[in-house]
């Protein structure tokens, strides 16, 4: 009797009405209820950025990478500071993190967040990416084939850019410790010969060794490499290289913004923005089933063209897209 009534009440609806309802009912069963098939279900990915330390290089390439997910509503964002949470305390971070109904993905800025996050067995079935990190075989095994950006621009990069923009210099003294920076002076040394350049190993084990070396060598260089070394990296002994280089008539090849500063003919200047979004690029073509490997930073070249007239150097112009690194920029 109920679905009699029923009946007779829904016989007294215009059919057109009807009609028009059934139609509403029929499209939202197709969008919402097949909204997977087409990409529209909300927020099916969670990312988990994980952050080393509070400091501005990871910060600007975490804004930059946050404004890249942003864009994406498929994918929801949490942030959490390593230097935050005391060793003794991350099993509370490691909750906080872990489970949910999204496929998670974890982002890791920097070694530290990089080495907790590789080294968790909980995370091993999901999808990782690391960024900001120099050096990360020697925090990621290679055996787990990791993902990500690291903070090496690759040596022979650095030798075609310096060969392009330098001319002149055919025999080029890379001064570092040879406890740290074997492997890269070997590299450099063969990625050097290949291109018709002669590098001059200035191998230093402590500092004070530095002067005599380098006074051995002036005449002998056309050019001085300055490459990441604890043993020589410390600002005032920077200085008073880069400041003897240039009475010497020799240009100092440095790697960052106090090089610059300092008065190095040319630097290789990480963009901590730009690899933001270089790895918000790379976890977008992970979630849409892209194979991914590592990759190096972007950077850019910056010439002090005060030190290179000084020193009267011709000196050409060039990007690092110019020597084939992959940047579109």
């Amino acid at each position: 009797m109920d679905w009699l009534s029923s009946h007779l009440r829904l016989s007294k609806i215009p059919g057109v009405f009807l009609l028009k309802v059934s139609a509403l009912v029929l499209i939202c069963i197709i969008f919402f209820g097949n909204s997977g098939i087409y990409g529209l279900e909300i927020r099916k990915h969670r990312a988990i950025i994980l952050v080393s330390l509070n400091i501005r290089p990871y910060l600007e390439a975490l804004e930059a990478l946050e404004e890249t997910i942003l864009r994406n509503p498929d994918v929801r964002m949490e942030v959490f500071f390593l230097d935050n949470h005391e060793e003794k305390k991350r099993k509370g971070l490691l909750k906080s993190i872990s489970g949910g109904d999204y496929e998670n993905v974890f982002i890791a800025i920097g070694p530290e967040a990089a080495r907790f996050i590789w080294s968790e067995p909980l995370f091993d079935r999901c999808h990782r990416i690391f960024t900001m990190v120099l050096n990360p075989e020697k925090v990621i095994s290679p055996l787990q084939q990791p993902c990500g950006i690291f903070l090496n621009i690759p040596v022979e990069t650095q030798v075609r850019i310096f060969k392009k923009a330098l001319p002149s210099m055919k025999s080029i003294g890379l001064l570092y410790n040879p406890e740290y920076n074997a492997a890269f002076s070997k590299e450099a040394i063969q990625a050097a010969s290949e291109m018709g350049l002669k590098i001059i190993p200035l191998e230093v084990s402590l500092r004070k060794e530095i002067p005599n070396i380098l006074s051995r060598q002036w005449s002998t260089i056309d050019g001085l490499w300055m490459i990441p070394d604890h043993t020589i990296i410390a600002e005032s002994l920077v200085r008073h290289i880069i400041k003897e280089s240039i009475s010497q008539g020799v240009p100092v090849i440095g790697f960052n913004r106090f090089f610059y500063e300092s008065g190095a003919a040319l630097c290789y200047i990480l963009d901590y923005g730009e690899i933001g979004k270089q790895t918000g690029r790379l976890l977008m073509d992970l979630l849409g089933g892209e194979s991914c490997g590592k990759e190096p930073p972007f950077f850019n070249v910056w010439y002090n063209h005060n030190v290179l007239n000084r020193l009267g150097l011709h000196y050409v112009s060039v990007h690092p897209y110019d020597v084939g690194t992959g940047q579109d920029k």
